[in-house]
């Protein structure tokens, strides 16, 4: 972990000449809207730079992987990569309201950490922010980072995708493609 706002690098090598990579996150965007994924993802031509919703989520998901993997984490260290961020990025200062991150992280997290995290880690083989590539076709690569990995006493795994929502979801809300279930054994 170097810095609360790093990208990731989830494939592991260079791509060779002819080979493809995608993120599951992504592929939705790849789907419906082929021309704006390919400005965005291939070329760069991001618009949608942030806002104070993905910077609280990205420092949730910071503290989620400090707390399971026991490093060190407190409000010092999130403040100064948070403002380090916004003096690298000035053109979010208009999108990202600091004093409602500052507020809701801590709540946020601590919800997540004692009723979800530290009760699974007591059972459960952990890995955090796990990077996974699967070929799906002729030079073709699915790769992202899991934000969670757990394998619990009788084999089975679960991949976990933290998400951070204004309110918590009902059953109807969540997409489907955050629901499926299978049975994986090692």
């Amino acid at each position: 972990m170097s810095t609360i706002f790093e990208h990731r690098s989830s494939f592991g090598r260079e791509l060779k000449e002819g080979e493809f990579i995608i993120s599951p996150s992504m592929l939705p965007s790849f789907f419906s809207n082929p021309q704006s994924w390919y400005q965005s993802e291939v070329l760069g031509k991001k618009e949608f730079k942030g806002n104070t919703s993905t910077v609280l989520g990205t420092i949730c998901h910071y503290i989620y992987e400090c707390v399971t993997s026991n490093k060190e984490v407190n409000r010092e260290i999130i403040d100064k990569e948070l403002f380090s961020f916004l003096a690298e990025n000035p053109d979010l200062a208009n999108d990202v309201n600091v004093e409602e991150i500052r507020n809701d992280y801590p709540l946020v997290t601590q919800e997540v950490v004692n009723n979800y995290i530290l009760s699974k880690d007591k059972h459960n083989e952990v890995m955090v922010e796990t990077p996974l590539t699967y070929l799906v076709g002729n030079n073709i690569y699915i790769s992202g980072t899991c934000d969670r990995i757990e394998k619990n006493s009788e084999g089975n795994y679960t991949i976990v995708d933290f998400k951070t929502v204004a309110k918590k979801p009902n059953e109807f809300a969540i997409p489907i493609n955050y629901k499926r279930s299978e049975e994986h054994t090692s």
